[in-house]
């Protein structure tokens, strides 16, 4: 996961869209004036959410597979304010059912700042062929991908002072223009989710069906989104779950605990800890500190790539495998073992100078990225995740200091805290919706991102007719990117296309008990092959 934020907006213009019928436009009204102001003229009151008008279009960006259609439906910029606020562009990717339709799945990804239009295939992966009667529409947040989205372009230019980073500098200047020119206020978590909300309104036909899926930071707008639509979905996936007690300020360290849970499963691993020692989690934290004390200066790298790099590792089940590898390659340090490592960050988006820097993101295999707003992510993250307690940049800094394994999330929020144009929280900041129709929680646990002791308390509040909680005991952040049965199926996709081929059927959930109970570590030689380009990761 990685941003969010929220703005206050009113619940009676949701109430009011939630109406619309047989396709036809949503009428959303301004909320009545109060007593004694003149009555607004009828044509700045109401606004018509015109449904989309698809066109063929490539599942994969660039790719020109014209396997989607593309569309991009205008909402109000301001739900509040109505029409007076203009109105932007929010986009839509859609795959469309390949039998009789009987309905719609909402895609909502994460980060926060991710793209849903861009990552849709990897997001929905076989789902459509699982599930051939239903839609799949990836839907932008607001400030992402072609939905007015927020970037620092005069500081991300090849003659800029970062280059393709935006430094410490150049972000308050990024700031105070989009401040200026585009009222970070409007691209909270709750507008997004008044766009899904009217969105979904005029896309919706009689008889149809409306899932909403959400991942990571999708699942948290999902949630939002229930705060205000809780009668519109006729169903919700949530996945990686992030609820309203998840923080940004243990970010880092509740990451570092998952990856010291892997190096000790490496010690009940014969061949893992043959190469690592009895004790692996203390050579991880050696290996680690070499780097800043100048060992192995061929990887040009320090304490923070390595830390970064195998941060990225554990968001993925096959990866986090790697991360045992990762480190007795770096310890070793021949010349194979840098080529390895080398070829192993060339995978991801490395573009610095150190093989290793920069790693990967969420969903790392198959998602470059593009269409992520870093803006968005930090404007979410600073209002709904970044509460009064969270730690100054001396602490952060000394916390960061004695990690293994983390992303720095924690830290560069605090350095940001500090001069950003945070927006209020908003009245459903920090709330569970009431919610109860069907539901399925599909939890990791060992997800580095979204620790399941956040999700416990969905399990506790959602537990009603068709509302399931599925833990994965070693899953990492998405299960259903990982949870391999002896068969090959994926336990996790198994048990979600149940749930959206038919939300109210009882679901067979069995499949969790024949799963490993243990964390796998890389030994099969195709896999090791793509990463290392070795047969062996360890030589």
């Amino acid at each position: 996961m990685q941003t969010r934020s929220v703005l206050a907006l009113s619940l009676s213009l949701f109430a009011f869209a939630c109406g619309a019928a047989d396709g036809a436009p949503s009428k959303i009204p301004e909320p009545a004036p109060e007593s004694g102001e003149p009555e607004p003229e009828a044509a700045e009151t109401t606004f018509t959410v015109a449904p989309p008008e698809w066109r063929t279009c490539s599942l994969v960006d660039g790719a020109n597979d014209k396997r989607a259609e593309c569309a991009t439906v205008q909402v109000l910029r301001d739900h509040d304010a109505g029409v007076k606020g203009g109105t932007l562009g929010i986009a839509l990717k859609r795959i469309p059912a390949s039998r009789v339709r009987r309905g719609t799945v909402w895609i909502l990804d994460g980060g926060p700042g991710m793209s849903a239009t861009h990552d849709l295939s990897g997001l929905v992966g076989d789902m459509p062929a699982r599930v051939p009667d239903l839609d799949f529409i990836g839907i932008d947040h607001r400030g992402v991908g072609q939905s007015a989205m927020l970037e620092c372009v005069d500081e991300r230019t090849q003659t800029s002072l970062g280059g393709a980073d935006v430094t410490d500098a150049e972000w308050s200047r990024c700031i105070e223009r989009l401040a200026r020119t585009n009222d970070l206020t409007m691209f909270t978590a709750t507008a997004a989710a008044r766009d899904l909300g009217a969105i979904i309104d005029v896309v919706k036909e009689p008889g149809d069906r409306t899932l909403v899926w959400g991942g990571s930071y999708g699942s948290f707008l999902a949630l939002r989104y229930l705060q205000i639509f809780p009668d519109q979905p006729d169903g919700v996936v949530l996945e990686g779950i992030a609820p309203p007690s998840l923080g940004f300020e243990s970010f880092d360290a509740e990451m570092n605990e998952v990856g010291q849970k892997i190096f000790e499963a490496c010690a009940e691993d014969d061949d893992c800890r043959a190469h690592l020692g009895a004790d692996p989690w203390s050579t991880a934290r050696d290996v680690v500190t070499s780097l800043d004390e100048g060992h192995c200066p061929e990887l040009r790298s320090r304490s923070v790539h390595l830390k970064g790099f195998l941060a990225g590792l554990l968001y993925n089940e096959y990866l986090r495998g790697a991360a045992p590898a990762v480190i007795h390659r770096v310890k070793r340090c021949t010349e194979a073992d840098v080529a390895a490592l080398s070829h192993f960050g060339g995978l991801f988006r490395a573009d610095g100078a150190s093989p290793i820097q920069g790693a990967a993101r969420p969903r790392v295999l198959g998602v470059t990225g593009d269409g992520f707003s870093e803006v968005l992510s930090l404007h979410v993250k600073l209002t709904e995740f970044w509460g009064d307690g969270a730690p100054t940049i001396a602490a952060a800094e000394k916390e960061y200091a004695g990690l293994v394994i983390a992303g720095g999330a924690t830290l560069e929020l605090a350095e940001r805290a500090e001069h950003w144009p945070r927006t209020a929280p908003d009245q459903y900041h920090g709330k569970l919706p009431t919610y109860t129709k069907p539901l399925l929680m599909l939890q990791g646990g060992l997800d580095p991102a979204t620790p399941p002791r956040h999700a416990n308390e969905m399990a506790k509040r959602f537990r009603g007719p068709n509302q399931t909680y599925a833990l994965f005991p070693v899953a990492a952040h998405d299960p259903s990117y990982g949870t391999v049965l002896p068969n090959g199926e994926s336990c996790a996709r198994q048990i979600h296309a149940a749930f959206l081929a038919e939300p109210t059927r009882e679901l067979d959930t069995s499949c969790i008990a024949e799963l490993d109970t243990k964390p796998r570590f890389l030994t099969e030689p195709r896999i090791t092959k793509y990463f290392f380009g070795t047969e062996s990761p360890w030589d």
